[in-house]
């Protein structure tokens, strides 16, 4: 480390040295685990810094659950799910993606490996998944939404986010 650089994040389930601890991340942070919360940064703050540490803290927390990761398009799931594996301390069996080109049975595979911990995946398909009884949210802690700005009328976020 540099001098004047700032410290790394250490945590279980944050890989050492590959997380700078930002000051305004952690006091976010800090909000997102005691309520639900809407993280409004620009572009290139660390919005998605911040759900990783999130999760790492619900995966702690609370052992057996999992994180549940939604983004609107097929190439922002995959974004998420390459930095969720940069920072999380976990095996690669441990993250799944699941989109409108996996297949039901496949997707339903997903849901029930209990080796899987965090899951990525587009809202409509969760959507599909919940009301075809494919998936329970019951057993995930933290549900990341992408985009919230789609979180409006008949689109898939508002059905998801209220059950």
């Amino acid at each position: 480390m540099t001098q004047g650089s700032p410290p790394y994040i250490e945590h279980p389930l944050i890989k050492p040295g590959t997380m700078q601890a930002r000051k305004y991340q952690k006091g976010i942070l800090e909000t997102c685990l005691k309520k639900n919360t809407l993280c409004v940064l620009p572009t290139g703050l660390g919005k998605t810094n911040i759900a990783v540490l999130l999760a790492a803290h619900r995966l702690e927390r609370f052992g057996k659950s999992r994180v549940l990761v939604l983004a609107p398009t097929r190439p922002l799931v995959s974004q998420h799910r390459k930095s969720f594996m940069r920072f999380l301390n976990l095996e690669d069996v441990e993250f799944a993606t699941v989109t409108g080109t996996t297949k039901p049975s496949d997707r339903r595979a997903v849901y029930n490996d209990s080796i899987v911990r965090v899951i990525f995946a587009t809202p409509q398909t969760v959507k599909n998944d919940l009301e075809n009884s494919l998936l329970n949210l019951r057993e995930f802690s933290l549900l990341v939404i992408d985009e919230t700005h789609h979180s409006v009328g008949l689109y898939a976020y508002p059905f998801v986010a209220g059950l």
